[in-house]
């Protein structure tokens, strides 16, 4: 997802999520990629949001894949407009939820065992790989 004119991107590259500068507020950008379908997202988010996003590359990294995971079958429907509501508090609990908040999103987006694959191919462990039952 590129900076459209009178954008900055502040935050990530390339196709990743990513946060820009706009009309002095911030946005976040998601690319969702269905099929031959592609829509890009986006949302609005604070100061604090984005020092999260700048600081916490495992938060960062987890909300991309949730989100993701969470807007891909909307996007496969149609269904791209009132995401706001649904998507805000997502975003909240990922940047300043406890662990376990954190987890308990993770548990509740939609394949939450790719969303660890993903996260452990990007290089995180998380809390799951320490169990010893391997659960």
């Amino acid at each position: 997802m590129t900076a459209a004119p009178g954008m900055a991107r502040l935050v990530g590259e390339g196709w990743a999520l990513g946060v820009f500068q706009q009309d002095g507020g911030l946005v976040l950008g998601i690319p969702v990629e269905s099929g031959h379908r592609s829509f890009g997202f986006e949302f609005a988010i604070s100061a604090r949001d984005l020092a999260v996003l700048e600081s916490d590359p495992y938060r960062r990294k987890a909300l991309d894949f949730i989100l993701h995971e969470t807007l891909q079958p909307r996007l496969t429907r149609g269904d791209h407009a009132g995401l706001a509501p649904e998507v805000q508090p997502i975003i909240a609990t990922v940047l300043h939820g406890t662990q376990t908040q954190l987890e308990q999103a993770i548990n509740a987006a939609p394949n939450p065992a790719y969303i660890r694959h993903r996260l452990r191919e990007a290089g995180f462990s998380t809390p799951y790989d320490k169990r010893a039952d391997g659960l």
